[in-house]
């Protein structure tokens, strides 16, 4: 086996709970309710926004078009339904309340921090790589204080496809500085994160906080804290 040279991380499900994320997206959409005078709750809109937003939010892996975009268009068509004829201000204002709610209610896993300062210990390249808007990861990472920890951050807005097309694998190895065989994803998606490395070459290890493991994945983890013993013992071979 190549010695291991880097360690890229996905982020949501995987060092960033998911329910703060959907938590931010009703408190927004809750905003857009009060601002109005639209009398329906915050979780009822996001219902509404789901209906065409989901299969953008699950990915894009032939073509990222921006969530923001998808964001904008939905916001639009919503204000409309409902008498109001949106305003660029209206989708500017939209679009900061969508990033300050995320700044405000995304949450890491407890076991995120440590995982990196660990792996940052051992002198590894430590990156990230998810499917999101660039301006958006950007806002998100400095709330919950894991910028300054990350040597590289690879989006599906940066490379214009998402997981698990190999472009984006193979973008992030570029900034990584390193060959597949030299790299292990840390994801919990079995299609995006470990299909989608296991197909350029890399080591995948299947975070499965919960459910079975990826028969397909290389390696397996319930916590991070389990998934740094892996690599501590990849490292020490």
């Amino acid at each position: 086996m190549a010695r291991l040279k880097a360690v890229l991380f996905d982020l949501g499900g995987t060092l960033m709970e998911d329910e703060g994320d959907r938590n931010a997206k009703v408190a927004a959409l809750a905003a857009v309710n009060s601002r109005f005078g639209i009398l329906k709750s915050g979780e009822e809109t996001f219902r509404w926004f789901l209906k065409d937003l989901g299969p953008y939010f699950a990915g894009q892996p032939e073509r990222w078009i921006p969530i923001r975009d998808h964001l904008r268009r939905n916001f639009v068509a919503y204000l409309k339904e409902h008498g109001t004829t949106a305003t660029d201000e209206d989708c500017a204002w939209f679009e900061a309340t969508y990033d300050a709610m995320h700044a405000e209610q995304c949450r890491l896993f407890p076991d995120a921090i440590p995982a990196v300062h660990r792996a940052r210990a051992t002198g590894l390249h430590v990156g990230l790589l998810t499917d999101v808007d660039e301006k958006f990861v950007r806002v998100v990472l400095e709330a919950v204080r894991l910028a300054p920890l990350l040597d590289s951050v690879t989006t599906s807005e940066a490379v214009g496809v998402g997981k698990p097309n190999p472009r984006i694998f193979t973008a992030a190895l570029v900034r990584a500085g390193c060959a597949p065989e030299e790299a292990v994803l840390v994801g919990d998606s079995r299609t995006r994160d470990i299909a989608g490395a296991k197909a350029v070459g890399m080591l995948a290890l299947h975070l499965h906080r919960t459910g079975e493991r990826d028969p397909a994945a290389d390696f397996a983890a319930r916590t991070l804290t389990e998934a740094g013993d892996v690599l501590q013992r990849l490292l020490d071979g």
